[in-house]
């Protein structure tokens, strides 16, 4: 069976010659076959990768040692088939074997080959179907999240049509307008520079102040998009005032600046944990401006997602709330099935 071909197939016996014969008829069918007369090395190769089979003598290398590796089996890699071979007749050994998490027990004799041979294809065509269950399972997943991205596209697309149709900018107050930048540094130089080049005409409104505690104070009566802070302030640390600011105005985009004037400029973005060069060793004032042109872009974009995502919110929330919950029971059958395999 071609859909066999490659699958792993491990033998555990004392027999050379059960060894030797396995290999040879089990070859044939394109398994590929691993065999051992040691418990201890057959628990290290189960633990190294996925046999789809395990076929163990029950008396192993000594008696009854077979059902160490039968419960080997179960532990680090239930979805691997165990089938347990004896040359007892009696019946309290098959017992055993089954209580011990065998999936079936077979008689060492020449009557008794043909039915081996189609209980371990029996065995490793359900593990084949298994893993293409999980395939299947894995391509809905992702033909579900590329389905899910192009909704989300054609619902941004169809709200900036509706927006030029309607001539509708700001409904629900997501189009940034002024951008409104609180620089605080103790000099004038970057505030006079800023001041001509920033007017309302070109979409920014700016506020200067001098001090940390200004800013604070500032910050808590105005809302700012963009918040530049001078590193050297004349009453508190800079790191201090962009640490609590960013606390405060979690929506705003918080910067530690150095001026051109200190030698070379710097520009950073603070995050929560992390700083964020923007502009290093800048020297022009434009270079500043520029930069600021552009983090000013990036908060619109940030807005304009977020008013997309309410909108697809808005408008498929059922949709959402099922697709997240298949989405989760997926991905716990897949959680499940890959722990089994341990692939």
């Amino acid at each position: 069976m071609v859909q066999l071909i490659g699958l792993e197939i491990l033998v555990v016996d004392s027999d050379p010659t059960v060894i030797a014969g396995l290999g040879e008829l089990l070859g044939k069918g394109g398994f590929v076959v691993s065999s051992t007369d040691q418990v201890d090395r057959a628990r290290a190769l189960l633990s190294e990768k996925f046999f789809a089979v395990v076929l163990c003598d029950l008396d192993t290398p000594a008696p009854g040692s077979g059902l160490e590796v039968v419960r080997a089996a179960r532990e680090l890699s239930p979805a691997t088939s165990a089938i347990v071979l004896t040359s007892r007749r009696a019946y309290d050994a098959a017992v055993t074997a089954f209580r011990a998490g065998a999936d079936d027990v077979i008689a060492k004799s020449p009557d008794q080959i043909q039915y081996l041979v189609d209980r371990v294809e029996r065995a490793a065509m359900e593990h084949r179907e298994d893993q293409n269950r999980t395939d299947l399972l894995r391509r809905v997943m992702d033909l579900n999240e590329e389905f899910l991205k192009n909704m989300m596209e054609l619902s941004r697309q169809k709200l900036d049509l509706e927006d030029q149709r309607t001539g509708r900018s700001d409904d629900n107050g997501t189009r940034l307008g002024l951008c409104r930048l609180l620089l605080v540094d103790p000099t004038s130089q970057t505030a006079q520079f800023l001041a001509p080049k920033m007017t309302s005409e070109q979409g920014w409104g700016l506020t200067s102040c001098q001090t940390g505690g200004e800013a604070l104070d500032q910050i808590g009566r105005n809302d700012y998009h963009l918040i530049m802070v001078q590193t050297d302030l004349p009453d508190l640390p800079g790191s201090m005032v962009t640490r609590t600011v960013k606390e405060q105005t979690p929506d705003a985009i918080v910067l530690e600046y150095v001026p051109p004037s200190a030698g070379q400029g710097s520009l950073a973005v603070v995050e929560e944990s992390d700083r964020i060069p923007v502009l290093e060793g800048f020297t022009k004032g434009q270079e500043l401006l520029d930069a600021l042109s552009t983090l000013k872009k990036a908060y619109q974009a940030k807005l304009d997602e977020r008013r997309y995502l309410q909108a697809f919110r808005a408008q498929h929330f059922d949709f959402l709330k099922q697709y997240a919950e298949t989405r989760k029971q997926i991905q716990r059958v897949l959680d499940k099935e890959e722990q089994e395999t341990g692939s």
